[in-house]
C-alpha cells in the first residue's frame, strides 16, 4: 500500500511548533500481513454468537519524513446473529 504526500499547506498551523502540520511528514510505503480465526457458536447458551480475532503486522514500512511505524495492531469482534 502506497501512501502519497499531501499537497498544500494550511496557513495557520506552524510546522515548527507541531511536526504532524508538516506535510514532508506524510505518507510512505506499507506491505502488512494478518492472521485471524473466527468461532461460531450454533447451540446453547450463547447460541449465534460468533467471535473473530486478528493480528495484523508490518513486514515493510518505508516513512515519509518523522512518523511512528506500526509494530502490529489486534482487532477483536463479536457478532450477534438473529
Amino acid at each position: 500500500k502506497a501512501v502519497g504526500k499531501i499537497d498544500g499547506a494550511y496557513g495557520q498551523l506552524n510546522p515548527m511548533m507541531v511536526t504532524t502540520a508538516n506535510t514532508q511528514n506524510q505518507g510512505g510505503e506499507y506491505v502488512n500481513a494478518a492472521f485471524g480465526t473466527n468461532f461460531y457458536i450454533p447451540d446453547g447458551t450463547f447460541k449465534n454468537i460468533r467471535l473473530g480475532i486478528e493480528y495484523l503486522f508490518p513486514l515493510y514500512q518505508d516513512v515519509n519524513g518523522i512518523q511512528l511505524k506500526n509494530d502490529g495492531s489486534w482487532t477483536f469482534g463479536l457478532q450477534y446473529s438473529l
